[in-house]
């Protein structure tokens, strides 16, 4: 049987969102990234199992940008008998379950950003200030474009932000808006990288999501049960 999909969902998250009380139903491609690895899948699939801890990292950064017709077209591959080793169904069941939710239409704030951060601590790297991430909700940006233990030291487009001050990351979300691009100044692995993250809609549970948020993920599980889980069952029969 598979792990469960859900995340543990801390206090902080409580912190990274504001509540508004407008409510609208946001398109089915609220999360949904701008690219897509295409012909690329059967490829990216085989590199799950690879022994190259790095290629199997980005393999799964990238598979973690498809669509919902890309989830269809990896189905057809894996029921072809393609990606069925153990080490890539662990992955593939968090890849499908963040697809998945990253394409499912959810209830938002139009006008109220959201990272999918969910817990983060400060920390001093050198004589620097940053944020350490420690937890992302599954189906928004943050999950697939940051990795837990990723040290944030600065955000490109607000280099005034102090991270040692109160709520440093709502302090970002409040200048920009769903649909706009930030760029994080990330240390990972002891190297500084530029990432790209596409804020989206607030959820309007945000403050009282927890049960919300569990509700998404059980969803997610069971399209994966339903969808992929017996062609691996199928493989060790």
């Amino acid at each position: 049987m598979h792990r469960s999909c859900t995340y543990k969902i801390l206090s902080v998250f409580l912190l990274v969102v504001a509540v508004c009380p407008h409510r609208v139903v946001a398109q089915p491609v609220a999360t949904q990234p701008a690219s897509q690895p295409g012909n690329t899948l059967p490829i990216l699939l085989a590199e799950l199992a690879s022994d190259s801890a790095t290629v199997r990292r980005e393999a799964r950064r990238l598979l973690l940008r498809m669509t919902r017709d890309d989830l269809v077209r990896l189905q057809r591959l894996i029921q072809a008998g393609e990606g069925r080793h153990p080490s890539q169904r662990q992955a593939l069941f968090d890849i499908v379950c963040h697809v998945f939710l990253a394409t499912e239409p959810y209830e938002s704030i139009p006008d109220v950003s959201f990272f999918g951060i969910s817990q983060y601590r400060p920390v001093t790297v050198g004589e620097r200030a940053g944020l350490a991430f420690q937890g992302r909700l599954i189906g928004f940006p943050a999950y697939a474009a940051l990795e837990e233990g990723d040290i944030l030291l600065a955000v490109v487009e607000r280099p005034d932000v102090d991270f040692l001050g109160v709520q440093p990351l709502e302090t970002v979300r409040r200048g920009f808006k769903p649909g706009e691009t930030i760029h994080l100044r990330i240390l990972r692995d002891d190297k500084v990288l530029t990432i790209p993250l596409t804020l989206v809609a607030s959820p309007t549970w945000s403050g009282r999501g927890i049960e919300q948020q569990s509700l998404r993920e059980q969803q997610a599980a069971e399209h994966w049960e339903r969808q992929f889980e017996p062609f691996f069952r199928d493989a060790t029969d």
